[in-house]
């Protein structure tokens, strides 16, 4: 509670109402206790409106600090369930991983797949018509995006730092156990993050990437599902992944899904929905330091 009062207070806001309190004090203390009499009794017009000002001073700071300390006092039952799940009591940061998604217009790179078709804008202004955009070399899907926002909005909301990344940075999970940051992979089987998450976890079988049909899809508790559809019902896969040899609460996530929507899906349902997840762990008495769950 403290943690969280004091950084509302290194806030604008907070600071105003610092500056306003102490002012205020200083005022009326200095008008009633310091101020030469001799001057009030000639001055008592001006001496009212200084006590005035003070007085009101005081008063809006003070409001301002209690309300302030007041909200700090109800969020921190929440904000404590919230820094057990993420584990950011530990690492105050997250990091939201996605797939290095490239543009490949090299038709001598192995990669190279001439189905895919180059960077196209639906709603280009008549000006940019024909014309080629540069410098597009990593794209964000759109649903991964919105995922991302919403889980953004979340952790700032506990004043945790939350940046981006691209799998292609191997220091992200080269040490998995020993990460400092929160991560969360973005997209499933794509994601180079999600595999090594996959891999870390494999004595528990938490869950496996499959591809089927030419694309990616993913097994939990060795069930299969049904092939996936554009426009119907999908699954999504949320992990929570302990790294139990750290020593400390440091978990990582996947939210996936077997197209677009779905891991949009798992994003916005994380982001959202997490006191769900905190309570199946308290109702199933697992451990947030050591216990692994996928849903």
């Amino acid at each position: 509670m403290w943690r969280t009062f004091g950084k509302a207070l290194s806030k604008p806001r907070g600071i105003a109402q610092v500056l306003f309190s102490i002012v205020g004090a200083t005022g009326l203390a200095y008008s009633l206790f310091f101020c030469p009499q001799d001057w009030i009794k000639a001055n008592e017009r001006q001496e009212s409106v200084l006590r005035g000002i003070a007085s009101s001073l005081l008063l809006v700071g003070g409001i301002e600090l209690l309300a302030t300390f007041l909200q700090a006092a109800a969020d921190n039952p929440k904000r404590s369930r919230f820094e057990t799940f993420f584990g950011t009591s530990d690492h105050q940061s997250a990091i939201a991983v996605f797939p290095s998604t490239k543009l490949n217009r090299n038709t001598e790179d192995p990669y190279f797949n001439p189905e895919f078709n180059p960077l196209i804008f639906d709603n280009l202004p008549e000006i940019a018509k024909n014309k080629r955009a540069k410098g597009d070399e990593y794209l964000v899907v759109s649903q991964d995006l919105q995922a991302t926002l919403d889980l953004a909005e979340t952790f700032r909301e506990f004043d945790v730092v939350f940046n981006t990344a691209l799998d292609r940075d191997r220091t992200l999970y080269e040490r998995l156990p020993s990460q400092r940051s929160c991560l969360i992979a973005i997209g499933l089987g794509f994601n180079n993050l999600t595999y090594q998450i996959m891999d870390f976890h494999k004595e528990r079988s938490l869950f496996k990437i499959i591809f089927k049909d030419d694309t990616d899809d993913f097994l939990i508790g060795g069930e299969e599902h049904e092939p996936a559809t554009e426009g119907k019902k999908d699954y999504a896969l949320l992990v929570r992944g302990s790294s139990q040899n750290s020593g400390h609460n440091n978990p990582h996530f996947v939210c996936a899904g077997r197209t677009a929507n779905g891991t949009k899906a798992a994003g916005i349902f994380l982001a959202k929905e997490w006191e769900q997840l905190y309570d199946l762990y308290k109702k199933h008495k697992k451990d947030f330091s050591s216990d692994s769950l996928g849903f």
